[in-house]
Order: C-alpha cells, then sequence, then structure tokens
C-alpha cells in the first residue's frame, strides 16, 4: 500500500518504510514510529496527522452579495436502454469571499459538477449566473476568464514542454497581451505571491515537486484575476506538510484578493479547515 496518509497507512499496515526525497528515513512497526518517530521529516507528517490538528469552520468576513448562483443544474449518463442522472437538480449560491465546501465519495459527480460550473462540460438542464462586480449579470453557456480552476492532478494539467513562465504567462499570450515586460512583471509577481522562488522560471513541470506545480497552478489560474475560483481536490495528491502549506496560501489569497472558492474535496477534515459553508 502507497500512500502519503498516515491515517489510511495505519488502519491497514501493520509494518511501513517512509521515503524521503527518494531514500528510506524510517522503516519498521507503524505503532512505533508514530510513538517515537526519529526525523524531522515523519515528526511533521505525524503532527499534521494528529487528530485534532484541522481547525472549525473559518469565520467568514465576506458579504451577502452572491457571485455566483447555480440552479437547478442536471446531467445525464446515457446507454441504449437506460439514462441515468450524474448530477439531479443541483442548485447553490456563492457569496462575496465565500469558500464554499463540496464533499461527496468518489463517483458522487463532484469534479462533473465543477466542470460545468467551468461550462467545459455541457449541463442538460439548469441555469448558471455570474454576479460581475460591475454589477452586471451573465447567464454562462461557455467558459469564462473571471472563473478559475485548480485540479487534482497538477502533472496533467500542466504542459510539460511548457516553462514555469510559459505556463503561467499562457492565458495572457492567449487573449493577444503582446507587451512582454507586463507580462514578466505579472508572472513574477504571481510567483511570489504563490511562495514560489524566481530561480525556477525557467524550470519545466518534471523538474519540480508537487506542491511546486500545485503552485504554478495556482498562478496560472490568477493571472486572469479571477472572481471565483474552483478547487478540485487541490490536495489531495500531497503529503499533509505540503498540503497544509497549501491550504494556507488558500486562505491568505482570499484574504488579500476579492475572490470567492469552491473547495471540492473528499476529505472531511480538509474541507472543515478551509471552508466557510458546506
Amino acid at each position: 500500500l502507497i500512500s502519503h496518509d498516515f491515517s489510511v497507512i495505519e488502519a491497514v499496515c501493520e509494518k511501513i518504510i517512509v521515503l524521503e526525497k527518494g531514500r528510506i528515513i524510517e522503516n519498521g512497526k507503524i505503532k512505533e514510529i508514530i510513538e517515537k518517530p526519529i526525523s524531522n521529516y515523519v515528526k511533521s507528517l505525524i503532527k499534521h496527522y494528529s487528530k485534532g490538528n484541522y481547525e472549525p469552520s473559518m469565520k467568514w468576513n465576506g458579504g451577502t452579495k452572491k457571485v455566483l448562483e447555480v440552479s437547478c443544474v442536471s446531467k445525464f449518463a446515457e446507454s441504449k436502454n437506460r439514462r441515468e442522472p450524474i448530477l439531479d437538480r443541483i442548485s447553490f449560491d456563492l457569496s462575496h469571499k465565500e469558500t464554499l465546501g463540496i464533499i461527496g465519495e468518489s463517483g458522487a459527480g463532484k469534479s462533473t459538477l465543477a466542470k460545468i460550473v467551468l461550462n467545459i462540460v455541457k449541463r442538460d438542464s439548469g441555469s448558471i449566473k455570474m454576479n460581475h462586480t460591475n454589477g452586471e449579470v451573465y447567464e454562462l453557456s461557455k467558459p469564462f476568464n473571471r472563473i478559475g480552476a485548480v485540479f487534482q492532478d497538477n502533472l496533467s494539467s500542466l504542459n510539460p514542454r511548457m516553462n514555469v513562465y510559459s505556463i503561467i504567462s499562457e492565458p495572457l499570450i492567449i487573449l493577444g497581451d503582446k507587451n512582454k515586460t507586463e507580462i514578466r512583471n505579472q508572472v513574477e509577481s504571481l510567483m511570489k505571491k504563490v511562495r514560489l522562488n524566481l530561480d525556477l522560471i525557467g524550470y519545466y513541470p518534471y523538474m519540480l515537486s508537487g506542491g511546486q506545480r500545485q503552485r504554478i497552478s495556482i498562478a496560472r489560474a490568477l493571472i486572469m484575476r479571477p472572481s471565483i475560483m474552483i478547487l478540485d481536490e487541490p490536495t489531495s495528491a500531497l503529503d499533509m506538510p505540503v498540503e497544509k502549506d497549501i491550504l494556507d496560501l488558500f486562505k491568505e489569497i482570499q484574504d488579500n484578493e476579492d475572490i470567492s472558492f469552491i473547495f471540492i474535496s473528499h476529505d472531511i477534515k480538509v474541507i472543515s479547515k478551509i471552508s466557510h459553508n458546506l
């Protein structure tokens, strides 16, 4: 069994091997390692695994203004003889600077809902309205650059042939921005905002850690200055210390930016740490 989650390992394993940067740093009975860890890395993992580490719901400093209204959205899977609902009349509102948590087991339709809100998957019925800061209301039927996204698998969502600079700047270039100095300044500013060393600007995805790649995904989503970001299992592939850093980063971004989050996860602990409402 291979996992980054001590709670999963503890439930099914008697002995474990702990890897860090390709080296075995501890091995033995899991009970002994949890009770008397030797390395700082394992101590950090256990600290974040310990019960009670996740805080209750965050204090909400936003307002009551709705930025997104999802009404009676349905999606069906059709075969020759059957029509099965993937999503059945889903409705919710997202308010200004709110983080709304969406939780469910695998196959519950969480990612399909995310793609429908992003309008990269067509819904069969229902409506999605976005209230822009300028007062206009948009009925969304196609992708909109005011809604960004960060996905679970950052290695497959980043082009392996593009370096960090090209990945983050790509949305601006697609929209026709030709001011190279301004683009460079924005990329560097966002790298600092997501706590990435500027020395990494010429690196390619395979040269980076999972946490670094996820920060690149966040920077790329932020470069269009979205008012809503959909975060689809953004920490599930990360080990627990890195997970905590990324969650703290999301909270910092929301504190400093005029942005609302839809946070999708199967993990109630993560949801309770990051969300205002569920």
